[in-house]
């Protein structure tokens, strides 16, 4: 799943360093090395960075917004309508 996340207090994309450094629930968090969200498998959004620290943000902090997934060709698996993932360009 492409998700995007915005910040209910701002509506903008959050600034995840601000939130490491500011939030109660993010202080767990290495302000520096912040990589990004995830969604866990049971559908909870965490925020995690790169030392392997993940924190759980309360309910309602931010929007979770899906993406098309074919906006993110994976060169790997082809789209299951048969068509070419691949672009190319031409030259005049």
């Amino acid at each position: 799943m492409f998700f995007d996340v915005i910040d209910t207090q701002t509506g903008q994309y959050p600034n995840l360093e601000r939130i490491a450094l500011t939030e109660d629930w993010a202080r767990g968090l290495v302000y520096c090395d912040v990589s990004g969200f995830a969604i866990t498998d049971d559908g909870c959004l965490i925020l995690m960075d790169d030392c392997d620290n993940v924190a759980h943000p309360p309910e309602g902090r931010f929007k979770v917004v899906a993406l098309d997934a074919t906006l993110f060709p994976n060169p790997d698996h082809p789209p299951a309508d048969g068509s070419s993932n691949t672009r190319t360009t031409s030259q005049d």
